[in-house]
């Protein structure tokens, strides 16, 4: 297996929390939200999963249906790596230009032998 890629910077749980426009309790409840750690020191969150507006809702209902094969870390760096099925684009890119988020969907199952 290939090393992993995990794209920063990341934020904090009160940067991500207000970056959501939500509480750090509500934050740390989001299923369509991507985190790393937690375990034995506060949880991190990626910041390409927010824009100007908040929370990314097109990233957001990926993420959740992702989240039946693949943890956090692997989906987090699927997002940047080239998939075929979206021609040669990474999934980061693809949503960002179609918003296309079934397509994406069956990329991730083609790449994981799903």
């Amino acid at each position: 297996m290939s090393s992993r890629v995990l794209i920063g910077p990341f934020l904090t749980r009160s940067e991500a929390a207000r970056a959501a426009g939500v509480s750090r309790v509500e934050i740390e409840h989001r299923p369509d939200l991507l985190r790393l750690g937690g375990t034995w020191a506060e949880e991190v969150y990626f910041s390409w999963q927010f824009g100007s507006r908040g929370a990314d809702p097109t990233m957001g209902r990926l993420v959740q249906a992702l989240r039946a094969w693949a943890d956090d870390a692997t989906i987090a760096d699927w997002m940047f790596r080239p998939q075929a099925a979206l021609g040669a684009s990474t999934p980061f890119r693809w949503l960002a230009a179609s918003g296309d988020v079934e397509t994406a969907i069956l990329a991730f199952k083609r790449s994981n032998g799903r």
